[in-house]
């Protein structure tokens, strides 16, 4: 990680043509120019961002996917915002949203996944933004999200997961920009939402380049407002029903979640993760210990049950290292360069509509499950009792 004293950083294209001081082993500077033809570049901003609403609003079902997720939905429309506090960070702005949402009619399943799709268009913007601190290809990497199954439900149905990816982004983007302050209370933020991202912290320090006194610093500053905002909750945030002293035991060992995430690039995601996998080897040594430090950490803290989507997080979080990618295309000759471009974009699109499709069943699938459900019948399981209870408040 050390030489010469320095860290070394990940090559960052300033706004000029020239980009900044290459890491060990980069390639060849590259023009400001993107290797898209110029018929792929323009509109694609706009174009992508309606297309994604377009989807989003065609795969909504007003259903619940999983227990939490219900549970969360109702305690935004009839509970406290400061039960299970261990996720206040999130269920505090969504009991606020619910609300103001049943003031003008809207129904709280209905206003809790506007709210989904709402922080899914915040990751992608975030991603992109992110991404553009590194290299000229920002947009890969929320194309490389929509080609995962697991993009899909952590967009469009109410969980922790995506807001948590959401406040990670947007604090590794502040410390890019040199923003500590924002950076800190962003991280802070993300414990709020779900205190297993004090594991990722460390990665999304690696990650912004974050010289060691300056990552220290923001770090420290991180905790103490997070345990200043957390100790007015400690009894419900240690002992409460979804306490960090009670939860249930670990299902998954570490071992287990590295396989998830190791599957959620190489299977999930496939062939669409090839321009990540190319980022990271262009990004030199900072990219390879920040990507270790996300897997590590999610293993370690995040993903330790079988039904939570917390390869979303780690993918999210890797996403943007395929912002390097394009600086490849560079070493090639024109004739290869274009079709090469232009390949990896419909990869990217076929893929996204393959995990698109994928949801779709998974969707109207729930929805066949709700449309049979007998409300009469109590589910003796917590989480189906969770949905059940949802599912027949809306009848």
């Amino acid at each position: 990680m050390r030489g010469g004293g320095q860290y070394h950083t990940m090559p960052r294209v300033s706004s000029g043509s020239a980009p900044a001081t290459a890491p060990l082993g980069a390639v060849a500077q590259q023009p400001a120019s993107d290797p898209l033809p110029s018929a792929l570049r323009r509109g694609r901003g706009p174009a992508a961002l309606i297309v994604f609403v377009a989807v989003a609003a065609y795969l909504h079902v007003p259903l619940p996917a999983d227990g939490d997720g219900a549970a969360y939905v109702l305690q935004a429309a009839g509970g406290s915002p400061f039960e299970r506090s261990i996720h206040v960070g999130y269920l505090l702005p969504l009991w606020l949203w619910v609300h103001a949402g049943a003031a003008l009619g809207i129904e709280a399943i209905t206003a809790a996944h506007a709210a989904a799709i709402g922080v899914g268009l915040a990751v992608g913007a975030l991603s992109v933004a992110v991404g553009r601190t590194l290299g000229r290809g920002g947009w890969l990497a929320p194309a490389i999200l929509l080609a995962s199954g697991w993009a899909w439900p952590g967009m469009l149905f109410a969980e922790v997961y995506a807001p948590l990816l959401a406040a990670l982004l947007a604090a590794w983007w502040a410390l890019a920009r040199r923003r500590d302050g924002s950076a800190a209370v962003l991280l802070a933020w993300a414990l709020l939402i779900h205190p297993g991202a004090l594991g990722l912290v460390p990665a999304v320090l690696v990650l912004s380049g974050s010289e060691p006194r300056r990552a220290l610093r923001v770090l420290l500053m991180a905790l103490a407002l997070g345990a200043l905002l957390i100790a007015p909750l400690t009894p419900d945030w240690l002992h409460g029903g979804r306490g960090v002293l009670t939860l249930p035991a670990f299902e998954l060992s570490p071992w287990q979640s590295l396989q998830r995430s190791w599957a959620a690039l190489s299977r999930d995601a496939g062939l669409a993760a090839f321009p990540l996998l190319l980022g990271l080897i262009l990004g030199g040594r900072r990219a390879w210990a920040g990507a270790a430090l996300v897997a590590l950490g999610a293993a370690l803290s995040l993903d330790r049950y079988a039904d939570n989507a917390a390869p979303l997080v780690v993918l999210g979080l890797l996403a943007p290292l395929a912002a390097l990618a394009p600086r490849a295309l560079w070493e090639l000759s024109p004739r290869l360069r274009i079709p090469l471009a232009a390949a990896t974009v419909a990869v990217l699109i076929l893929s996204a509509g393959s995990a698109a499709s994928r949801h779709d069943a998974y969707a109207r699938g729930l929805q066949r499950d709700a449309d049979a459900l007998d409300c009469d019948h109590t589910p003796t399981d917590w989480g189906d009792r969770q949905r059940a209870r949802l599912i027949c408040a809306g009848r």
